[in-house]
């Protein structure tokens, strides 16, 4: 019997650094059956090249590539271009230097066969930083206690548990295609994972895997790009959790009280901010005393 279809879309820009990596962590799969969607969202770098060269490689080992090249539409635009195309009956969408274990769709797609009430399904990831991906500096983890009710639909709101991760995530494809026919997604800059994952906890139920089955890549440029815009990026994030939860068929009320919820989290993340750099400022100005200066004209922006 024919393994069921997995999809796998991964959206490429700036990636000649990681993709070999990634593409030999699909071709190393223990699992037939693959449809690996490559979006090129506007290259310039030697990623094309090297897609190109790996074709005849990935299509040998019975791996159905699709690679589509457009212009630069960002990741989420990036990946709603392959939810237009993707035909297998599970999907996943993994970013380019994420590290897949050998039997990473294998152990999801027997999950998913043994237990058909769950529509998505979780596993752990091992964090790992870009310099030296052998070593483990943490792992990325949901859990659920024996009886307790699943609040995925909530936590994924206010990032209650370290589940924003795409690699963590395997999803039922008709299930999707019920909640997203249109197969659309809000259109942000700094990622699609919300987008995807809110409608599906929203209606269905997830299981949970507890062996992690990738390495996650902590890339040093991300974490210095991250530090110098996090105004801009909470605010993003904003956008897509209130735009997502519009589209969501849901009653009103209730629709309401979640938007709330996200107005009130990020509020107080900008509070948050905003004390913080008060304090740190006090703490710059104050500590030139030893100058000598003359500091009593500070001390009338304390109220």
């Amino acid at each position: 019997m024919k393994n069921p279809k997995v999809s796998i879309i991964t959206p490429l820009f700036q990636s000649e650094k990681y993709i070999q990596r990634y593409i030999d962590s699909i071709i190393a799969q223990n699992y037939d059956n693959i449809e690996l969607i490559l979006v090129n969202d506007g290259c310039t770098d030697n990623t094309d090249k090297i897609v190109e060269e790996n074709r005849s490689k990935l299509e040998g080992s019975g791996i159905n590539l699709v690679y589509i090249k457009q212009e630069n539409k960002g990741i989420a635009g990036a990946v709603e271009t392959g939810l237009k195309v993707f035909n297998g009956k599970y999907l996943m969408w993994v970013d380019y230097d994420d590290i897949l274990f050998s039997d990473y769709i294998k152990t999801k797609v027997d999950f998913m066969e043994k237990n058909p009430d769950c529509k998505m399904c979780i596993s752990p990831v091992l964090v790992v930083f870009e310099d030296d991906i052998d070593t483990i500096v943490g792992v990325r983890e949901r859990k659920i206690k024996n009886n307790q009710a699943d609040s995925l639909f909530f936590d994924l709101i206010i990032e209650k548990s370290p589940i924003l991760l795409s690699i963590c995530h395997f999803i039922d494809a008709e299930a999707f295609l019920t909640v997203n026919p249109k197969r659309e997604i809000y259109h942000s800059r700094i990622g699609q994972n919300w987008q995807i994952l809110l409608p599906m906890a929203y209606n269905f139920k997830a299981g949970y895997i507890d062996k992690p089955l990738a390495k996650y890549v902590v890339r040093s440029e991300s974490v210095s790009h991250a530090r110098k815009n996090m105004s801009i990026y909470f605010n993003n994030c904003k956008k897509i959790l209130i735009n997502t939860l519009k589209s969501i068929e849901m009653p009103e009320k209730e629709r309401l009280y979640y938007i709330n919820l996200v107005n009130y989290k990020y509020r107080r993340v900008f509070l948050s901010r905003i004390f913080k750099i008060h304090m740190n400022f006090r703490r710059k100005i104050f500590s030139l005393k030893i100058l000598g200066w003359d500091f009593d004209i500070y001390r009338g922006c304390d109220g």
